[in-house]
């Protein structure tokens, strides 16, 4: 069982990380425009501060301490409500400008339009989708009975 918990914290780690890498302010600017700019600013630095949180959560998690279970569960809760209330409100209606953008810059470069827009579309609907499955994934796995055991020991 300890196995599994260091590859959850090895993949909260890399998961962490892997959200730094595409973390830029011109996106938030971008995904965010409805908002006032102090807003989008606060979200920004909201999101630093979690994927800095995650990759402290994932180092902890080796150690077995009951604190970072509980930080994973908020990390997951936050995940999914993060895309249940953020998505559809503020997001996803300018995910097509974004791909139409991305299309339109890649068929200048000589690329068919139909193959584009499959390339763009379908990574950002399976990134969506594996973020979201692991933030179930968090909450459903450090509320098992066995799990919470190995944490309280």
């Amino acid at each position: 069982m300890r196995g599994r918990v260091r590859l959850a914290a090895a993949l909260l780690i890399l998961g962490s990380l892997y959200q730094f890498k595409g973390l830029s302010l011109s996106g938030y600017r971008f995904f965010f425009r409805d908002l006032p700019y102090n807003l989008i600013i606060a979200r920004y630095y909201i999101s630093l501060g979690m994927i800095i949180i995650g990759v402290l959560t994932g180092i902890g998690l080796f150690f077995l301490k009951d604190i970072f279970r509980r930080t994973a569960l908020f990390i997951g809760g936050y995940i999914i409500f993060g895309y249940l209330i953020e998505g559809p409100f503020l997001v996803f209606r300018y995910i097509p400008e974004y791909v139409r953008g991305l299309v339109v810059h890649m068929v200048s470069l000589g690329t068919k339009s139909f193959n584009v827009s499959m390339a763009v579309w379908i990574p950002i609907v399976f990134s969506m989708l594996v973020e979201l499955g692991f933030g179930v994934f968090l909450v459903y796995y450090f509320t098992r009975p066995h799990i919470r055991k190995i944490f309280n020991q």
